[in-house]
């Protein structure tokens, strides 16, 4: 493999920032000789440090990487900002063709000692090796030294990836990059890391906040979204309405059960109202399927097994079920108008079937992707995934998925009478990779590849895009919101000024505290379909409050029973949580409680702060929490259970602020309000 660095970059050689030092190879980017806080960081020999790229292939039957310096041309180009070293590697495959490669950074270190942290909660042993895929960032920290570096992946180029770390080759952050020739440019990539020192103490959260700050532009939200999640239905109907704040109008089953496309289900009293009680209204849209619905039967239908997802939200899969070309295009090509569903009825038939063909996915045999499947909004229905970009073929007569869609978004956000567009699924839909070749060259993404090691496209790089152009519809002053925001939308988040997804009531505390690590300081809404019964969707509601999240579910959950049983948690904790929150959630709280099973988290950097408590394990009835006074830049503060309004009593001792005896209700949930 060749190596060319920009000669300016000799320069930058060797660093020293921040409490780190290295030395730099100019032609991988790879660092060695490290000492972080004075003390040298040991290498496992003899491995390759900086930017590797590795083809990969598919041999007998399974996937093989190696180097191939013939085939591969990668240039490095590397600079600093505050104490990261950003690194910008441009690949191109010199043979052309079709290729995939993965294009990783990689720092070797010596696992003896050393934690790897795959979320904001968990850390395992480094001996044991691991990766995640939910957030580029690999971050390693040894509790002996205080010592800890963090490998990522930046917001200027997204892509499919992994991270973690390997007994064999040690931290690493990589993307899974494919190649055509098809490509504009052709069989070319670019893939950017940053690399920087976290505090050890803090690991992970550390490398989050440093991230955060190191590019603030992906962490802006406009949205001023404060309360619950309307979802088919309206807050004029509910019982707690002035507890809503964000209302994602139109959904398929709330278009099918009105009879109305999303813009025409509110009348203008009950919009004016909604937005008299400080509600954000936006149209729904779904860019990611098309479908034709309302069959007679499906094929393989009786011996089919059918296949609840995962978000309970009304559609059943006939699993094993496949329809060929023929088939599929039959199936289209015979549709009449009452095969489609209301909010999708945008377009004359021959329209609508134009714009499947231009925008439908191929699996790597070259068949249609289609889905089968039950809904409650389309019966009987054959989902096409659809490819989103609205620069594919037809999107110049509006005749692909995404140009259709963008096209009616322009003319609702005409009225006024919107905040912005709310965009659904980027998750399901954007799970699929598609081999159709005449797309390649309008992915700005450029391409991944399958589990073949062929080059394809990936759905929710198609999504990104999509986004792109919604935001540039929306304007300055309107705002983009999505749901599915999970695995594959790291990036997607950094467009979006609310995000959410249908979690319920069976997530896990870690499980939520990676849907914050993706937003920071935006709001993130939480659907749980129908909920669980009284004792786990009141675990659901203190979870989400421990991070600020809004956790919520349909708006008939409301009108039930059910919501009896829980109200006073809401009644209780969303008037603080709407204090706490526009504070902003901070990754690194400096805090720790002192009561086992306790978990902390902080709200607020200046004068007024709020720690969230939720006692995930054990049945504590009250908690003590030790802040790092010099870190939080506190000298003397008050602490005040906002509950009661009493004052909490403090005690200090070697710059350690002590809160003593905060209460945790029933359900283990607390809250402090510091103010200095």
């Amino acid at each position: 493999m060749r190596y060319i660095v920009a000669l300016f970059m000799i320069l930058a050689a060797v660093g020293a920032q921040a409490g780190w030092e290295y030395k730099m190879d100019v032609n991988t980017a790879g660092l060695s000789d490290i000492l972080i806080g004075g003390k040298p960081l040991a290498f496992m020999p003899g491995v390759q440090t900086g930017v590797r790229v590795e083809e990969v292939t598919w041999v007998g039957s399974r996937l093989v990487r190696s180097p191939n310096p013939e085939r591969f041309d990668v240039k490095v180009t590397t600079k600093r900002k505050d104490d990261a070293l950003l690194v910008t590697a441009d690949i191109t495959d010199k043979k052309g063709g079709d290729s995939a490669a993965d294009v990783q950074y990689q720092i070797p270190l010596d696992i003896a000692g050393w934690v790897w942290h795959s979320g904001p909660l968990t850390s395992l042993s480094a001996r044991a090796g691991g990766s995640q895929d939910l957030i580029p960032i690999s971050v390693l920290t040894n509790p002996k030294t205080g010592a800890g570096l963090a490998v990522a992946i930046t917001p200027e180029t997204p892509c499919i990836f992994q991270s973690g770390y390997d007994k064999n080759i040690g931290l690493f952050v990589y993307a899974k990059v494919g190649f055509s020739d098809a490509t504009n440019p052709k069989s070319h990539a670019r893939i950017s890391f940053a690399v920087y020192p976290v505090d050890g103490a803090w690991g992970f959260r550390s490398a989050l906040k440093r991230y955060y700050d190191l590019f603030p532009k992906a962490y802006e939200g406009h949205s001023k979204v404060n309360g619950l999640w309307i979802f088919k239905g309206k807050a004029t109907t509910a019982p707690n309405p002035t507890q809503f704040s964000f209302h994602s109008l139109g959904e398929l089953g709330e278009c099918r059960h009105a009879g109305k496309k999303a813009i025409d289900i509110m009348t203008p009293q009950e919009i004016k109202q909604e937005k008299a009680w400080g509600i954000e209204i936006y149209p729904y849209v779904i860019p990611g399927q098309r479908e034709v619905g309302f069959l007679d039967n499906l094929k393989g239908e009786a011996t089919a097994k059918l296949k609840t997802m995962d978000e309970k939200d009304d559609a059943l899969d006939l699993t094993k079920v496949t329809y060929t070309n023929a088939e599929a295009f039959d199936l289209l090509e015979h549709m009449t108008e009452k095969n489609i569903t209301i909010s999708q009825n945008i377009m004359p038939v021959p329209d609508y079937i134009q714009t499947v063909k231009n925008s439908y996915l191929t699996g790597p045999d070259g068949v249609v992707i289609t889905r089968p499947r039950i809904c409650q909004w389309s019966d009987k229905t054959v989902t096409f995934p659809v490819n989103p970009n609205p620069f594919i073929p037809g999107g110049e007569k509006g005749l692909n998925a995404g140009m259709s869609i963008l096209n009616d978004c322009r003319e609702w956000l005409k009225s006024g009478n919107w905040d912005g567009i709310y965009v659904d699924s980027l998750y399901r839909w954007g799970a699929y990779v598609s081999y159709r070749k005449d797309h390649f060259p309008y992915a700005k993404y450029g391409l991944t590849y399958g589990d073949d090691g062929r080059p394809c496209l990936d759905n929710s790089l198609e999504h990104l895009t999509f986004l792109d152009e919604l935001r540039k519809i929306v304007g300055p002053n309107g705002k983009v919101t999505a749901n599915g925001v999970r695995q594959r939308c790291f990036f997607h988040a950094q467009k979006l000024d609310v995000a959410g997804s249908e979690y319920g009531p069976g997530a896990s505390v870690e499980d939520i505290a990676a849907r914050r690590a993706l937003v920071y300081h935006k709001p993130y809404m939480a659907m749980g379909h129908g909920m669980a019964g009284e004792e786990r969707d009141r675990k659901y509601i203190a979870r989400n409050f421990l991070f600020g999240n809004y956790g919520d579910s349909d708006m008939v959950y409301f009108s039930r029973p059910d919501y009896q049983k829980v109200k006073d948690l809401y009644d209780t904790y969303l008037p603080i949580q709407r204090q706490m929150f526009p504070l902003g959630w901070e990754p690194v709280t400096y805090a720790k409680p002192l009561t086992d099973g306790v978990l902390a988290e902080r709200f607020g950097s200046g004068k007024v702060m709020y720690f969230s408590l939720y006692c995930d394990e054990g049945n504590a009835s009250k908690a003590d929490l030790e802040l790092d006074a010099s870190a939080l830049k506190m000298k003397s503060i008050t602490a005040i259970d906002p509950l009661s309004g009493k004052t909490l009593s403090v005690s200090s001792k070697d710059e350690k602020l002590i809160i003593m005896g905060i209460p945790l209700s029933k359900d283990g949930i607390g809250v402090v309000k510091i103010e200095q």
